[in-house]
């Protein structure tokens, strides 16, 4: 039967007493069941660390709340998680309760019985027997000592890895244990010993478990991203923030981060005045685990040398020491700007008009435009650029710059290369920009002007006006600016449906012969509406007549019939471009 509680507080002040008289080193030992019974254990691991923590529920025997100055629950390593080991990891095993706790009664144990028959010499049956092979799994000396007999020492487990609190009051009944750890290295944990110190020096130890209690731990490695606050922008420095976030690893000081780029995109790290290039090694301070270090780094992406709208894709390659494969970052950046060539032309004189553009909203200051000819030799231009401070540019603004062809000394078939150049830099006036140089190549070819076009429009004999409704003729004349040019040509008429009828042959091919270099076609119009009008629109193409020699049969390419060739941009000029007729209204019967 139990004791009153004025001999159990009695006892207990002796074991205090004793325990203060006695300084024992090493502490006493007992076991815990006697003061202590575990009730549940629930196991819980931070997935964001590596943090650990065991929710002990056990009921307590002692008659007085006790002052404890550590419970501790050893904890032993199984070797690294694996497929097999995770599905054992489930909420069974790291999460026992009373009854799985509890001893196993050996009175409720299936008795590992085994049928023995046994024959005669002839073979028949002489008994038959009901027999236990293992009797030492249930029959033990100390069965046999007593029936209240109970392991009188317990030896204690190692608590190099252990979950711990500290300074706990326990209550008589029931209370509820919160022991954590840090455990650094990853892996399958089992629940082994719980050792609770009274008085500090005597250690209550808890007897080996039936059921095994066991966790996973994973190690969640740093994460790293390269943030912006805005659009980044090829062509221009720009800062961007490599933002660390530690998660459950624990950074320490002097860790080394090898950034590679790929080639056209280089780095800086931001409070660094060393010269960008495409390889950086980062020096990091201590970042603790689950927290966020933050980095500015200045990159700044080359501008393709032709033109370019879409997004420039870049990538940075991570080399971290807490992994063995490179992280890739990807980046988008778009070019800040981009230039494009047009060749304008007045009869035989060339004009090169560059027009450079933004593609977004950072202003940008351009100056300095520079065209060069890298060849052929014997080919000449010269600005027609005047002097003027710099100018700005963005997705609503652009610019335009000029310069003419003087001479070209060589044959005119030759491809004119050319180089593109000007200083720019962002529109920041907080800041000292240094001028970026930008360089596009543009390449020219068979751009001299071969046939000059003019068209007129005049109204019918007996009428001083175009007018609605009225025949008209359209003059076309069509002038050859050398005779080593293509023999026979096809002109093709265009017109507004909503404004002009032609009424003659809309299309038709001009021959040349050796002594003439000009010549006239007439086609009949009609007018639509009055007003001021534009001029039909006149189309030259190469025709190319078809060869009677050439098989239908081997002839891949149809030169046995004829066929039309564009010129190239530059080669056909229209001087009649923009010219408009005046035609009025059709005439009223008092008229005629």
């Amino acid at each position: 039967s139990e004791l009153d509680l004025t001999t159990r507080l009695k006892h207990y002040e002796e074991m205090k007493k004793t325990l203060t008289t006695a300084q024992p080193d090493p502490p006493w030992t007992g076991t815990l069941t006697d003061c202590l019974t575990l009730l549940d254990v629930d196991i819980q691991v931070d997935p964001g660390s590596t943090k650990v923590t065991a929710t002990f529920d056990v009921e307590c025997h002692l008659p007085v709340d006790t002052h404890v100055s550590i419970i501790s629950a050893a904890i032993s390593h199984h070797g690294t998680k694996n497929e097999k080991r995770h599905r054992d990891s489930s909420e069974n095993n790291r999460r026992k309760s009373k009854e799985s706790l509890a001893p196993i009664n050996p009175f409720l144990l299936r008795l590992p019985l085994a049928v023995r028959l046994d024959y005669k010499q002839d073979k028949s049956l002489a008994a038959a027997n009901v027999e236990m092979k293992n009797q030492k799994s249930l029959v033990r000396r100390t069965d046999s000592h007593g029936k209240y007999r109970k392991i009188s020492t317990v030896s204690k487990s190692d608590f190099t890895r252990s979950l711990v609190c500290h300074n706990v009051i326990l209550k008589p009944g029931p209370n509820t244990l919160t022991l954590t750890s840090e455990v650094n290295e990853a892996g399958t944990y089992r629940l082994n010993q719980l050792c609770v110190l009274l008085v500090d020096k005597f250690e209550l130890l808890s007897l080996p478990h039936s059921q095994k209690i066991q966790f996973d731990v994973v190690h969640t490695l740093p994460t790293i991203a390269l943030t912006n606050n805005s659009e980044l922008l090829a062509g221009l420095i720009q800062t961007a923030i490599l933002q660390i976030t530690s998660q459950g690893y624990h950074i320490s000081q002097g860790t080394e981060l090898v950034l590679k780029s790929n080639s056209g995109l280089t780095m800086q790290q931001g409070s660094s005045d060393e010269n960008m290039e495409n390889q950086l090694s980062l020096i990091l301070p201590e970042v603790l685990p689950n927290s966020t270090f933050n980095m500015p780094l200045f990159i700044h992406a080359a501008l393709p040398p032709y033109k370019e709208t879409s997004p420039i894709v870049h990538s940075i390659s991570i080399k971290a020491p807490w992994s063995n494969e490179e992280e890739m970052i990807s980046l988008q950046l778009q070019p800040a700007l981009y230039a494009i060539l047009k060749l304008q032309s007045a009869k035989m004189n060339k004009f090169l008009n560059v027009t450079v553009a933004g593609l977004s909203a950072q202003v940008i200051r351009v100056h300095d435009p520079v065209m060069t000819v890298l060849g052929p030799p014997g080919v000449t231009i010269a600005s027609c650029n005047p002097p003027r401070n710099p100018l700005v540019v963005n997705n609503e603004k652009k610019v335009s710059f000029m310069w003419r062809v003087e001479a070209m000394q060589n044959d005119e078939t030759l491809p004119v290369k050319t180089e593109f150049t000007l200083y720019y830099e962002a529109d920041d006036e907080s800041e000292s920009q240094i001028p970026l140089l930008y360089k596009c190549f543009f390449d020219l070819s068979n751009f001299v002007t071969l046939y000059i076009v003019e068209c007129k429009v005049e109204p019918g004999r007996g009428s001083e006006f175009c007018r609605v409704s009225t025949v008209c003729q359209l003059f076309i004349k069509v002038v050859r600016m050398s005779s080593k040019q293509e023999s026979s040509l096809m002109y093709e008429v265009f017109a507004e449906h909503n404004m002009w009828a032609v009424c003659g042959k809309a299309a038709g091919v001009l021959m040349w012969d050796e002594k003439g270099d000009e010549q006239t076609v007439t086609v009949d119009v009609m007018p639509l509406v009055n007003g001021f009008l534009p001029l039909p629109t006149v189309r030259l193409s190469k025709y190319i007549p078809a060869n009677p020699k050439a098989s239908p049969i081997n002839n891949v390419r149809g030169d046995n019939h004829p066929h039309l060739e564009q010129f190239n941009a530059g080669q056909v000029y229209n001087a009649s471009k923009g010219t408009q007729v005046h035609v009025i209204t059709a005439a009223s019967p008092q008229d005629m």
